[in-house]
């Protein structure tokens, strides 16, 4: 048996810049192909997200309107 884990950090000033967004008003949307506890993680650890964030699935997107 075996296991094999990749990490691939987020930029070191991803974090700071997610914070000048919010200050201005921007309204960040992360967009990520990984499963939605992972994505949750790294939104937490960016300051994306506080709490429980909202995540989508591909699937659920498909079923959003356009508008």
């Amino acid at each position: 048996m075996g296991l094999v884990a990749i990490v691939d950090p987020a930029r070191a000033e991803v974090a700071d810049v997610i914070a000048l967004c919010h200050c201005a008003g921007i309204q960040v949307t992360m967009i990520i192909g990984d499963h939605g506890l992972t994505a949750a993680a790294i939104a937490q650890r960016i300051g994306l997200a506080n709490g429980n964030p909202r995540i989508i699935t591909g699937e659920q997107l498909g079923y959003l309107s356009d508008t």
